[in-house]
């Protein structure tokens, strides 16, 4: 094995190991939670609903863990970071959303809650890009 190879193997790695397989392991997270509420009862639904801004809370700041294990091009990881959450959280959120069912007109509502936690995931990808570029900046001018 020349140093092309570990080259590519170190590359290869760090495109399977990266922000889409960890959302791809919170939307199974996210599946796992949503199944819990089949039958849907009101306990499962107000635990699914709490999910809404929790999800996010937690979700979003550890994707930002991936550049602790990458070595890839810091801005790179950066976009591929953001487009992975932006599709993760909202395919996790509506899996979380789908399993919400009161059986009466308030499932007419239960969209908002969807959007209130995409707006959580929105506002916590700005502050954590933010705090990123800053230390990135910080890094630059050392």
């Amino acid at each position: 094995m020349g140093p092309q190879t570990s080259t590519t193997a170190s590359r290869l790695t760090a495109l399977l190991i990266g922000p889409e397989l960890y959302w791809v392991f919170a939307y199974v997270a996210a599946y796992l939670l949503a199944a819990r509420n089949s039958p849907s009862t009101p306990a499962g639904n107000a635990f699914l609903e709490r999910l809404w801004w929790l999800f996010p809370l937690l979700a979003v700041p550890f994707s930002y863990l991936i550049y602790v294990a990458s070595n890839t091009a810091r801005w790179g990881m950066l976009m591929r970071i953001n487009v992975a959450a932006a599709v993760g959280l909202t395919f996790c959120l509506a899996r979380l959303t789908s399993a919400i069912d009161y059986h009466d007109s308030r499932n007419s509502g239960v969209f908002g809650g969807f959007v209130i936690g995409i707006g959580v995931g929105a506002l916590l990808l700005a502050v954590c890009d933010i705090i990123v570029a800053l230390r990135f900046w910080m890094t630059r001018s050392q």
